[in-house]
């Protein structure tokens, strides 16, 4: 039987949140026929899979275990297309978890909806206490957009995995897929199949709940930087998927889209290596990313010329350190300081939060 939503739940050694998510997807009986969850299991060495099976044994309508081996993020996603039978397509990390009203709310939408993009908002979990996401959704609820307006691409430039569910339909037109063997994939999910994505809707609910500060979570400082080769690969990837639309000239719409994308996370990671880890990473690693850059998307590599180390202080700083193979010291100091100022301002922010 068809469902109207797929929820997949990429699954490796999370016994000490796995519940939690789990608990918050059991909607009210009679939704039963409209959702399944599809828990892949990427072969865990704790109890992920019983607390999975449990799980699935007390409501089968709902759960689907999927036990699979070891492949990271980008194989769960796969293997969850492919068993999926919901028409739209939503993902959950196995620490995060959804807020049940919402939920409902959006499987009751559903029914009367056909949108490729459907968004929806997110509450960030900050040590235990709630806080609602900073990102304005200015789209009109219920209304359906084309991908091509300016309100719409506004909004999208900012969008996190987190705010999207895609109608199956459009992955499997694209044949979808997302690298495997490494992390931070989750990007991908955001980038390749928008160019498939046409009609966009924002259903104003609450849904995801993301979990920020867990210890091992992929955006630790620490894990980032043993992790930065599949930071490195991520952009690869997304340059080679930009240069291959254009050459099969897509809209300019949807190209910019991937334009912008690609360049602001490819911006971002030499901001990290040369700005902010330029005493942990060698200057020689992001010489050879940067030739490698160059030979799969000389647009991608251009137009870092232009980009600013911030909004606020604009300094070319990937033009300055190609044409001298360095950055001043001082601005390394400038920079990291203000990351410094911003990253004390947001603890006092979330000490506020009630």
């Amino acid at each position: 039987m068809s469902k109207l939503l797929s929820i997949i739940i990429p699954t490796y050694n999370m016994e000490k949140y796995l519940d939690k998510g789990l608990d918050s997807l059991i909607v009210s009986e009679k939704l039963w026929g409209y959702l399944e969850v599809l828990i892949i299991n990427d072969g865990s060495k704790d109890k992920s899979s019983d607390i999975a099976h449990r799980y699935e044994q007390k409501n089968p309508e709902l759960f689907r275990v999927i036990d699979k081996e070891n492949g990271n993020y980008g194989s769960c996603i796969n293997r969850g297309i492919k068993e999926a039978s919901g028409k739209y397509i939503k993902i959950m990390d196995a620490d995060d978890s959804f807020d049940k009203d919402g939920l409902e709310n959006v499987l009751l939408s559903l029914i009367d909806v056909d949108a490729d993009l459907i968004l929806t908002k997110v509450i960030f979990v900050i040590k235990g206490r709630e806080k609602n996401s900073d990102q304005e959704i200015n789209l009109e609820p219920n209304k359906e957009y084309h991908f091509s307006d300016p309100l719409v691409k506004n909004i999208l430039n900012d969008i996190a995995m987190h705010n999207v569910m895609y109608k199956k339909a459009i992955l499997d037109k694209i044949n979808y897929k997302q690298q495997e063997g490494i992390s931070y994939t989750d990007q991908e999910w955001i980038y390749t199949p928008m160019v498939a994505v046409n009609s966009v809707l924002y259903l104003n609910e609450t849904v995801y709940r993301y979990l920020i500060g867990r210890e091992g979570q992929t955006m630790n400082p620490s894990v980032q930087l043993r992790k930065i080769d599949d930071t490195k690969k991520g952009i690869i990837r997304q340059a080679d998927i930009y240069e291959l639309c254009k050459a099969k000239n897509i809209d300019a719409g949807h190209l910019k889209y991937l334009e912008l994308k690609a360049v602001n996370r490819a911006r971002n990671f030499y901001r990290y290596c040369l700005l902010y880890n330029s005493n942990r990473i060698q200057n020689n690693y992001v010489k050879s990313f940067d030739k490698e850059l160059l030979l799969h998307s000389r647009t991608i590599y251009l137009l870092l010329n232009k980009e600013y180390v911030n909004n606020y202080f604009k300094f070319a700083f990937i033009k300055c350190w190609r044409d001298s193979g360095k950055i001043n010291p001082f601005i390394i100091f400038v920079v990291n300081l203000l990351k410094t100022l911003k990253n004390i301002m947001t603890q006092i922010s979330e000490k506020r939060i009630v």
